[in-house]
């Protein structure tokens, strides 16, 4: 066992035991291709998986040790393990009533499958290996983001900076990239440059996402890393190191907390609505009880509706009842966009937008001052938005974290009726829709989502014991084989543990493959090759 982890013998000794014939050098391609295609789409992924099932299933039969091979993984009870995750949505099947929801969640899951008996039974990666294959990742994930970017028509719509797979899988995978350019830092100066320009890239490319969780993220494991390589220092420098590493925090909760201040803020002349009537006439309709603000002016304030249907059909063909191009109602992205300029809602405010003001609000751009600041300052505004109109109308529709928030309160009524074992693998959005209407939820039926939280799907899904048999699946493996003592691995366990808070990353086929590609690699892959105490950087370079 101890060969096949790299452990006892080094790099050389796992090269003499993995001469690159063809057999390697297609498991090898097999892996480069998944690690490519995660940020350009469901295609190259499966293809990889393909390459790496194909070509371990060739060299078992050509090599007449297939079963050998199939038993050693089998036998290994960090694979049976992890295997019980997979396992256990084929299970669930069992009480659940839609057959073809379950049946396609478990074809999803597929990677984590196929990937840990294969790993597992395969000579352990060099580390030489290991690194060209993550290289090669975070180089597909610069020239995925570069032509996302170059391809976007609104770089203001985080959700068109992302073409080929979700905004938020993306930007995990930006994460990850991130400290794999980090961690292979190189010798030469040239390379050194091309590292900072590439990381550089990354942490903007989060920026335009307006990814808050990205960002938290990245400086989370940036500060633990220089953290603990502030340890091996002594005297002045560990002391600047640390004082930087309380400072920076400090300042990220001054930004943020200057930032929801500046959403909350309310002008002056806003605190009592304007008494008198618009210039054609109408008494404004003001309502005092929502509090929802743009650019410390209220939204729902000093209104003239009658004018405002009758001017905005003079300007626009697309009627105010309808939605824009981010689906919230056309009516509340203008009144919001006028409110930010400081306009009345009446004709007098119509006529003082422009034409490029007009565009703005059809395509859903909901201030006037939405470009002009870091787009997670903005992000931090539009989520004080969201939250104040969900607190004044319980209505969460189209607001991402207010519906999440809806999602989250539905889950938990679903996993305390269904504790014990949950709804089944396929029931889970048959649930959630049942759920909705007995809360009288004002979510609109077209948001009508599953929990968008990992820890809750498989509470809700497999009740407590499962949710246990999930968790115990993803730790134990990782513990068995020492893989927390990569720092690699370490950095992507956390983006992975952040990203299930908020989102359901194991029912996409993006998900599942950053997850269980990523697990599998370190954990039955190249288990054992670098360590806290040897950060790879000197290993590296003597590879």
């Amino acid at each position: 066992m101890q060969e096949r982890m790299g452990i006892a013998e080094g790099p050389a000794a796992v090269l003499k035991h993995a001469p690159r014939d063809a057999f390697r050098w297609a498991y090898l391609f097999g892996l480069s291709v998944i690690a490519i295609g995660m940020p350009w789409g469901e295609f190259l992924m499966s293809l990889g998986h393909f390459i790496v099932l194909i070509a371990w299933l060739w060299e078992g039969v050509a090599r007449k040790s297939f079963g050998a091979r199939s038993a050693s993984a089998f036998r290994d009870p960090a694979v049976l393990v992890f295997l019980a995750f997979p396992t256990l949505h084929l299970v669930g099947l069992l009480w659940t009533s839609d057959l073809v929801w379950g049946l396609d969640l478990c074809r999803i899951l597929l990677p984590a499958i196929a990937l840990p008996p294969i790993m597992a039974s395969s000579t352990a990666l060099s580390r030489g290996e290991l690194r060209n294959i993550l290289l090669l990742f975070a180089c597909s994930v610069l020239l995925s983001t570069i032509t996302c970017f170059l391809l976007a028509d609104d770089l203001l719509d985080y959700r068109a900076l992302s073409h080929f797979i979700s905004h938020i899988r993306l930007a995990l995978m930006v994460c990850m990239a991130v400290f794999v350019v980090a961690y292979y830092w190189p010798v030469q100066l040239s390379m050194r440059v091309l590292h900072c320009i590439a990381i550089a890239w990354y942490v903007a490319f989060i920026n335009l996402l307006g990814s808050i969780a990205g960002i938290f993220i990245v400086s989370s494991v940036a500060a633990w890393a220089l953290w603990h390589w502030s340890s091996l220092r002594k005297g002045a420098a560990r002391f600047v190191l640390r004082s930087l590493l309380i400072a920076i925090p400090l300042f990220v909760v001054v930004l943020l907390g200057s930032s929801v201040r500046d959403a909350l803020r309310v002008d002056a002349i806003e605190r009592t609505p304007l008494p008198y009537r618009s210039a054609g006439g109408e008494v404004y309709k003001h309502d005092t009880r929502d509090m929802q603000l743009e650019n410390g002016r209220y939204v729902w304030r000093n209104i003239a509706w009658a004018e405002v249907h009758r001017g905005w059909q003079l300007l626009s063909k697309q009627p105010l009842d309808t939605v824009d191009e981010h689906g919230h109602v056309l009516y509340g992205t203008l009144f919001r966009y006028m409110t930010s300029k400081g306009l009345t809602k009446d004709s007098v405010g119509l006529a003082a937008l422009t034409p490029e003001d007009l565009d703005r609000v059809h395509s859903g751009v909901p201030s006037i001052n939405s470009g002009l600041q870091y787009r997670i300052g903005e992000r931090v505004h539009e989520l004080v938005f969201e939250l104040q109109r969900y607190d004044n109308t319980g209505d969460p529709s189209g607001y991402s974290l207010a519906m999440r928030l809806e999602f989250w309160k539905a889950a938990i009524r679903i996993a305390k009726d269904h504790w014990l074992a949950g709804v089944g693998t396929g029931d889970t959005q048959l649930a959630f829709n049942e759920e909705y209407e007995r809360m009288h939820s004002k979510l609109a039926p077209r948001w009508h989502h599953r929990a968008h939280n990992q820890y809750l799907t498989w509470l809700v899904s497999f009740g407590v014991f499962g949710f246990a048999v999930c968790l115990c699946a993803w730790v134990y493996p990782a513990r068995k084989r020492k893989a927390f003592t990569h720092v690699l691995f370490v950095a992507w366990a956390f983006a992975f543990i952040v990203s299930c808070l908020s989102e359901d990353t194991l029912e996409t086929q993006a998900g599942i493959t950053f997850a269980a590609f990523f697990y599998c690699l370190f954990v039955f892959g190249a288990t054992g090759l670098s360590t806290p105490a040897d950060p790879s950087p000197a290993a590296v370079r003597s590879e």
